[in-house]
């Protein structure tokens, strides 16, 4: 990841890969955009939190994903709080994306920093890829 640049990094928890690996493969194929995944991207042999913190620091856009587990999860914290301390410092302060997943109560408490972000409703909107796709 040395020198690399990415469009956007993707932060979800183990249980929503399966959309945040179908929201990095359109954005990759059809938009032609370059993501960042843990799962997928980091490098062996490193400090799990250092490839989070480079491939942060090297990406335009933080993409999170938020679900009922995400939220209470101690893993996607420590990621949302790099990438929120990472971006409060940083020109790029208006480069967070808060995705949703709709919960199955159809309430979700996300923290306060994420109140005053729009974000977009993976769940309900069926123009959800248009929407993102226009930020990049």
């Amino acid at each position: 990841m040395s020198g690399e640049s990415y469009d956007f990094y993707i932060c979800n928890h183990e249980a929503d890969n399966d959309k945040a690996f179908q929201i990095l493969e359109t954005l990759e194929k059809k938009n032609g955009l370059k993501g960042f995944h843990d799962e997928r991207d980091a490098q062996p042999g490193q400090y799990v939190i250092r490839n989070i913190e480079k491939a942060i620091e090297s990406s335009r856009f933080i993409l999170l994903v938020l679900s009922e587990q995400s939220m209470e999860d101690g893993w996607f914290e420590m990621k949302l709080n790099t990438g929120l301390t990472h971006r409060l410092f940083s020109a790029l302060r208006d480069s967070i994306i808060p995705v949703y997943v709709a919960p199955s109560d159809g309430e979700l408490t996300v923290p306060t920093a994420l109140n005053s972000i729009r974000g977009i409703d993976y769940s309900e909107d069926p123009r959800f890829f248009d929407k993102l796709s226009k930020i990049f």
